[in-house]
């Protein structure tokens, strides 16, 4: 759990870091203005509380999931760190 919640901040903080180096948000949940990264890392979160839950009852999918929501957010991050640099 410790790892999805460090993946969900460094795809927050990557997403900072892209949209002050002027990229532009493409995912329209987060396309918000002043709300997209709070929205994001509630979303984050939401997903850390419901895998939590998913474990006691579906450890093997839970862990499953969790493995592809840190694949997704590790992509994000990379991706959001590839547009700050090249800004």
């Amino acid at each position: 759990m410790t790892v999805q919640i460090g993946s969900v901040f460094a795809d927050v903080a990557s997403t900072r870091a892209a949209l002050s180096a002027g990229g532009v948000e493409r995912n329209p949940l987060y396309d918000r203005a002043g709300t997209g990264l709070a929205t994001r890392l509630a979303v984050g979160m939401g997903v850390v509380w419901a895998l939590n839950h998913l474990h006691r009852s579906s450890p093997r999918v839970a862990r499953r999931l969790a493995v592809i929501a840190i694949v997704l957010n590790v992509v994000a991050t990379a991706n959001n760190m590839i547009i700050a640099g090249s800004q």
